[in-house]
């Protein structure tokens, strides 16, 4: 007879153990070449960021714009790396206590595909800043612009716990599809909040 499974699905009586390894290895094949695909996709959102910006720049500010979004690329990667995945996918799920400098994802049995996380999760900080930053073009200097980058790249990964992390609003059901909430919502406040305070 049937079998209910957790997840919403049901075991067919003929279905065998070698099928579901095949599905399972199918599966997974599908979710890394997936999230490749994020990944490469994000990064040519950069490109179209970076034009943008430098279009919409004065001509004495263009160059700023031009020289920032490298700069904010190597700040994001390293502080995804030391801190940032650990935040977001680490135990417990506020403030992670595993993965700080990425030790161990590799490592780890029970997520396989975790490895592939992390350029997803980098590009999406540097979204986030790139997004937030943006809305603050040709008003603050680039000092500052470098600050509210590392202030985001401590946001992003927090919000991302909670959503992609099994944090609390996972535990709740929430389904932040295209990464609505922990990019765009995350980059709108942040940009809100710095045209206030200027």
């Amino acid at each position: 007879d049937s079998e209910f499974r957790f997840d919403g699905t049901f075991r067919s009586p003929f279905e065998t153990t070698e099928s579901v390894k095949t599905d399972e290895s199918m599966t997974s094949a599908i979710h890394l070449y997936h999230k490749t695909f994020v990944a490469a996709h994000i990064m040519m959102f950069q490109i179209g960021f970076i034009l943008f910006e430098w279009g919409a720049s004065r001509r004495k500010c263009s160059e700023s714009a031009m020289v920032k979004h490298p700069i904010m690329l190597t700040i994001c990667s390293l502080t995804t790396v030391v801190f940032g995945f650990g935040l977001a996918y680490g135990d417990p799920h506020i403030l992670g206590s595993k993965y700080f400098f990425v030790w161990g994802i590799v490592a780890d049995q029970d997520n396989k595909e975790l490895p592939f996380d992390l350029p997803i999760l980098t590009l999406c900080t540097l979204s986030v800043s790139t997004l937030a930053i943006s809305a603050l073009n040709e008003r603050q200097g680039f000092g500052t612009q470098i600050a509210y980058g590392l202030i985001i790249s401590f946001l992003v990964p927090l919000v991302t716990a909670w959503t992609f992390g099994k944090g609390y609003l996972a535990k709740l059901y929430l389904q932040d599809e295209s990464a609505c909430l922990s990019v765009h919502f995350v980059a709108g406040i942040c940009a809100l909040m710095g045209c206030f305070f200027i």
